[in-house]
């Protein structure tokens, strides 16, 4: 068999029972089984973005069609069912947690709202690692692919990933403190801006030029980003933890204020492009958009997977003359 070849098929059967793998409630000390949990609203925030019950995300692209030329990614129609959502917490938990930011009507403002929103998306980013673990685990363990891989790389990603899980269980632990007796160790900013279908909810660490390698004791200084578009709005949430936290995230997350439409554009599509993967649109905005600007946009992702910068910007535009999908 061809080495490529063998490669792609070994790959593709472990993605496989990866994805299959029935992982156990997130919360320490359950031992229920995860629920395919959403990270925002079904019913009031993901369907204010549908289009006939579906939704465009970014997902990955059959392993077989990859090559080196272009992103293993692509855009995609989502049933509304399986959008936006991730196997987190058993139903219970899920149920309980979340009531308050899962029924009407969602305070933006609301300071534990805020809060549960962004537990959420952290409890999100670690199951991510987990599964992206399990995956390169298998991947450097698998006798077949012996001499295949390059494993150096492999096992620095690995590292990398248990590092990042680590970080980020350091703020699920700040966080379930904040929810059982508020401290105020966080600030949220919340910024209203005319309806555009799209939604995204995400925490993105941003690092220092100078900083090559990424590794050290304490935390990296992460933003918490909620776009909800919620009765005839869409709402930016973006906020930060007091202990970590550096000049830029504040002058981010102020620089989300007084924009008008176009910098508001150019803003989310630098944040889609650039920092989070949990994002999505309506499918009449991504019908509008050019092939042209679709390409750069997929080749900017393709280029930049793994660029943390803080100082990245794409010079690109989703939206313009999209309409916005209504």
């Amino acid at each position: 068999m061809n080495p490529d070849k063998q490669f792609k098929k070994v790959v593709s059967e472990i993605y496989k029972h990866v994805n299959e793998k029935k992982w156990g409630c997130i919360i320490d000390g359950c031992v229920e089984v995860a629920i395919n949990s959403h990270l925002l609203q079904k019913n009031g925030i993901l369907n204010n973005v549908t289009e006939k019950g579906h939704i465009i995300e970014i997902k990955a692209t059959d392993i077989f069609s990859w090559s080196s030329e272009k992103a293993p990614i692509a855009m995609k129609r989502v049933g509304i069912n399986n959008a936006f959502s991730l196997s987190l917490f058993c139903s219970k938990h899920d149920t309980s947690i979340f009531k308050e930011i899962e029924t009407h009507p969602l305070e933006m403002d609301n300071y534990r709202n805020q809060l549960l929103l962004s537990y959420r998306v952290v409890c999100a980013e670690i199951r991510k690692k987990e599964l992206n673990l399990e995956l390169k685990t298998r991947i450097l363990n698998s006798k077949t692919l012996y001499g295949l891989i390059n494993r150096e790389y492999v096992e620095t990603f690995i590292t990398g990933t248990k590092i990042g899980i680590k970080d980020l269980r350091h703020y699920k632990d700040i966080f379930e403190k904040e929810l059982e007796k508020a401290e105020n160790e966080f600030v949220f900013k919340v910024f209203k801006y005319p309806l555009i279908k799209v939604y995204g909810s995400a925490t993105f660490s941003p690092l220092e030029k100078h900083i090559l390698n990424p590794i050290q004791n304490t935390p990296f200084n992460s933003v918490f980003i909620h776009v909800i578009p919620y009765e005839n709005n869409l709402n930016i949430i973006v906020g930060y933890c007091k202990n970590f936290v550096s000049d830029w995230i504040i002058k981010y997350v102020t620089g989300w204020e007084n924009l008008n439409s176009n910098q508001l554009e150019l803003k989310l599509t630098d944040l889609f492009a650039a920092r989070i993967e949990n994002w999505g649109l309506s499918p009449n905005i991504h019908e509008k958009i050019s092939k042209q600007t679709l390409d750069e946009f997929m080749k900017y992702l393709h280029e930049n997977s793994m660029n943390f910068e803080e100082g990245q910007e794409t010079n690109l535009n989703l939206f313009e003359n999209t309409n916005y999908g209504n």
